[in-house]
C-alpha cells in the first residue's frame, strides 16, 4: 500500500473513532491493478522488447556505417547521426522505465 494512502486512511481512521464502513475492502485494493490491465501490461511489454531490438539494430546500422565511411576517401563525420540514434535510446529507455513504474 502506498505510504500517502495508508497514511490518509489511518488518520481517517482515527479521527472518526474507528475504521469506517469499507476501510477493510478499500485498503486490500491498493496497490493492485485494475480490472483488464493483463492487456495493457502484454502490449507495453512487447512494445518495450521491440524497442529494445530496434536500439540494438540502429546501432549496428550505424557501427557499419560508420566502418563503411572510415575506410572511403573524404568520408563524412557521422556526429550528427549517432547523437540521434542514441537520444532516441535514452527516450526511448527513461520511456520504457516511466511505463514500468506506472503499470507496476
Amino acid at each position: 500500500m502506498p505510504v500517502v494512502h495508508a497514511v490518509a486512511l489511518t488518520r481517517l481512521a482515527l479521527a472518526s473513532g474507528g475504521p469506517p464502513a469499507g476501510f477493510h475492502e478499500l485498503a486490500a485494493t491498493f496497490g493492485t491493478a485494475p480490472p483488464g490491465s493483463t492487456a495493457i501490461t502484454t502490449i507495453m511489454n512487447w512494445l518495450k522488447w521491440i524497442g529494445g531490438a530496434v536500439s540494438v539494430g540502429a546501432i549496428t546500422v550505424l557501427g557499419i556505417t560508420m566502418m563503411v565511411l572510415h575506410h572511403q576517401p573524404g568520408g563524412g563525420s557521422l556526429s550528427g547521426r549517432a547523437g540521434k540514434v542514441f537520444g532516441g535510446i535514452i527516450v526511448l529507455s527513461s520511456a520504457t522505465a516511466l511505463s514500468a513504474a506506472v503499470l507496476h
